[in-house]
């Protein structure tokens, strides 16, 4: 077997690969001797069936597969043994001309399309990055405290005037184009939260009502949601159900309910954290305040890592055979035209391109993923799920579930990926300069 690489430029070639039949048929020989042994037709007794009619029966499909193998094995051996570095993995140029036959053997040409992988330069140790302290405020402090003690606070039945935070049980009746109560249309009685409302004008109405006082409103203009979601959680309706159902209708507020604020007591503090020794407002106001400037923290280190992230993107140059791309993921994914892959073609060149940054950022690093790790990874999982349930589940317990995820080949390769960029990013955070900038939580939140 003779493998010849012609470029066609700096970004794609056509790896040339000629198959004799002496590559190939000894191979072949034996798969059919050993298919000749196992084999049963009728009128020759078990193994004795003449090579002839197995060659002619099974021949072609035992040639195909044998030939697939051995090209599939001397490709990856010549990336490897030549350093080749490519992207995805090797098309076949489609010919119309192969016969295969094990009757009649005789040698192949097979041409395969390669992308190869760009050369770049890493330039990013030199950088400085801004990195946001957030300002934990007195009044921040105040508002998350307050949201706190509504979480552990009791609901009671309230009267207007409401306020911004109340839940409202209403009843929605459909209204007609001429803005009247439609002859059969839908009713239902849901919940809304008066702050869920997202356009301004008809919250201010919502909040003027009386029991039993109505208004008309548009729901996908109340709401800023698509019309499949509130069909659904407002009126209960989907599918065919839903079919020729308006936007208008009619509601009435029928009750109100407000959360009273949890007092604050040393019962709320270890409703809070499970600790009875936090018994005084300052003991938990100092837990409280170090916990929300821990979050902060780790809030800021994320936006730190989406930022590298995104500045690695944008610094980091490198030209990628766009062609072979579309044509590889065409052929590679079922359901996939032309016309989505051009929809989606940004973000599949960037995450080609942050592939490349990563894999090379690791390997300059020494930075690998163990068999270990994969097993850490994968107990995490198993314990986070437990954890939804209430239930913690020691390591000896979950060894079972984290080997059966492991022999999950998708799994283990997401995970692969997770994985690394956890390691590469804690590397970065260690290398990339950065310049401290404080802005407020407030101002925080409206950055992505």
């Amino acid at each position: 077997m003779n493998i010849t690489r012609n470029d066609i430029d700096e970004l794609n070639a056509i790896l040339q690969l000629d198959l004799t039949t002496e590559d190939y048929l000894p191979v072949v020989k034996e798969s059919l001797k050993k298919i000749r042994k196992q084999v049963q037709m009728k009128g020759f007794r078990p193994g004795m069936v003449p090579i002839g009619l197995v060659k002619r029966k099974f021949g072609e499909s035992v040639m195909v597969e044998e030939i697939e193998k051995i090209v599939g094995k001397g490709l990856q051996d010549y990336l490897q043994e030549n350093e080749v570095k490519i992207l995805f993995s090797p098309l076949m140029v489609p010919q119309n001309n192969l016969a295969f036959s094990a009757v009649e053997p005789s040698d192949f040409t097979f041409n395969y399309e390669i992308g190869l992988a760009p050369s770049f330069e890493l330039n990013y140790k030199e950088d400085t990055l801004i990195k946001y302290a957030i300002e934990i405020s007195d009044d921040f402090i105040q508002d998350e405290l307050n949201r706190l003690r509504k979480r552990f606070g009791k609901e009671n039945e309230a009267m207007p005037p409401l306020e911004n935070e109340d839940i409202l049980s209403i009843r929605l009746e459909e209204l007609g184009e001429d803005g009247l109560l439609k002859e059969e249309g839908v009713t239902n009685e849901s919940l809304i939260a008066v702050n869920l409302i997202k356009d301004e004008a008809i919250q201010n109405q919502v909040l003027q009502l009386e029991l039993d006082g109505q208004l008309d409103i548009n729901l996908k203009k109340a709401f800023n949601r698509n019309e499949e979601e509130l069909l659904k959680f407002l009126l209960n309706k989907a599918g065919k159900e839903a079919e020729n159902l308006g936007m208008d209708y009619r509601i009435t507020l029928l009750s109100v309910k407000r959360v009273e604020l949890a007092d604050m007591t040393p019962e709320f503090y270890e409703q809070v954290y499970g600790d009875d020794s936090l018994d005084t407002e300052e003991k938990f106001m100092k837990r409280f305040r170090q916990d929300l400037e821990e979050l902060s923290e780790a809030r800021s280190d994320q936006q730190f890592v989406l930022d590298i992230y995104d500045h690695l993107l944008e610094t980091i140059h490198m030209d990628l055979p766009e062609d072979f791309i579309k044509k590889y993921i065409l052929q590679s994914k079922e359901n996939t035209t032309e016309e989505s892959i051009e929809e989606e073609f940004d973000d599949i060149i960037k995450s080609v391109k942050w592939e490349l940054i990563r894999n090379k950022i690791a390997n300059e690093n020494e930075i690998k993923v163990e068999r270990t790790d994969l097993e850490d990874f994968a107990l995490e999982d198993v314990q986070k799920l437990y954890r939804q349930y209430a239930f913690n589940i020691t390591i000896e317990q979950a060894k079972p579930q984290v080997q059966e995820m492991l022999k999950n080949q998708k799994y283990v390769e997401e995970s692969y990926g997770k994985i690394l960029d956890r390691k590469l990013f804690d590397m970065l955070l260690t290398q990339i300069k950065s310049q401290p900038q404080a802005i407020s939580f407030e101002e925080f939140t409206k950055l992505n």
